[in-house]
């Protein structure tokens, strides 16, 4: 049986510069606060579930053009000139040239993991901006804005919010999102056999990777199923390039039938699969995974448990 979880393959690709786990994202302490009376609140009406297969399938990072997103940001009182970097199916970067500041457009937490004060009418201290197209939900304490489209659809705007136009481009980002999504999504070109394309708690199952542990415990799900966790133990996602980036300590290693590379210090890897499906915005179809830090297996055990996964998936069918 599988539980889900955050809808964060992007958020370990962020955790992964930094050498940080996929641990929940942080909440304050006055959200958790208010979980006892949110928890007694009436549930939000988020439309029809799309479903894991629907959400492979959106192309989050065409939702908003860069250019788009100019227009929208000045229209909020921005200045300066916004970029856009795609680290994977859905994880969308978009940067200030100018004062540095960016925010990041990814899917959000599964509907029944989504915190109780954007999950219920009980907001909390959040900020509320509802119309026609969606609701926004605002935590200003963590920088966060949940997009509550009417299309089933849930998305998440984060960033550092630490300036007056850091905070315009996250609230224009959100505001064009859910605008969007009130049309037919743009699609992503990706197949079942495709890597991005594949539930990995099922491709894992298949594998037998639990099993070769020695473990038990439920997997769990991001909302795209693109990141499959065993909570304490290791967590295997999707990563958008061949490798990592030449200024991170890596080495070589074997893992099945491809050479994937390994932080030493984290037992972190990335393991390459296939060339990005036609049209992709991303580079590489490949595999992020990780044992935990202070419970997870041994890292020898853990990356020869991933060569069944592994060749698994790089014999597309």
């Amino acid at each position: 049986m599988r539980s889900v979880v955050a809808g964060a393959t992007g958020l370990i690709l962020l955790l992964s510069a930094c050498g940080s786990s996929p641990d929940a994202v942080p909440r304050s302490a006055t959200a958790d606060a208010l979980t006892s009376s949110a928890a007694t609140a009436a549930e939000r009406d988020l439309g029809a579930e799309p479903g894991s297969v629907a959400y492979r399938s959106l192309d989050v990072c065409a939702l908003v053009p860069a250019a788009a997103l100019q227009q929208g940001y000045a229209g909020e009182g921005g200045s300066g000139s916004v970029s856009l970097d795609v680290l994977a199916p859905a994880r969308c970067t978009y940067s200030l040239s100018d004062s540095g500041g960016w925010a990041v457009l990814e899917l959000a937490l599964p509907r029944e993991r989504l915190p109780s004060d954007v999950r219920t009418t009980d907001a909390g201290v959040n900020k509320v901006d509802s119309g026609a197209s969606g609701v926004i939900v605002y935590d200003p304490a963590i920088a966060s804005l949940h997009v509550l489209s009417t299309s089933g659809y849930l998305l998440r705007v984060s960033g550092p919010g630490d300036t007056p136009d850091a905070q315009r481009l996250a609230l224009a980002l959100a505001r064009q999102v859910r605008q969007r999504l009130t049309q037919p999504p743009p699609t992503l070109a990706v197949r079942e056999s495709d890597v991005s394309g594949r539930d990995r708690c099922e491709a894992a199952d298949q594998a037998g990777v639990v099993a070769s542990l020695n473990l038990q415990g439920p997997l769990e799900s991001s909302a795209d199923g693109r990141l499959c966790v065993l909570p304490d133990q290791f967590w295997v996602g999707f990563h958008g390039e061949r490798g990592y980036p030449k200024r991170l300590p890596a080495e070589k290693v074997r893992i099945g039938n491809v050479t994937a590379e390994v932080r030493p210090d984290l037992c972190e890897l990335i393991i390459p699969l296939h060339a990005a499906p036609k049209q992709a915005r991303w580079h590489y179809d490949s595999l992020l995974a990780r044992p935990d830090p202070e419970k997870g297996p041994p890292c020898d055990r853990f990356i020869t448990s991933l060569a069944p996964l592994v060749d698994l998936l790089a014999n597309k069918q």
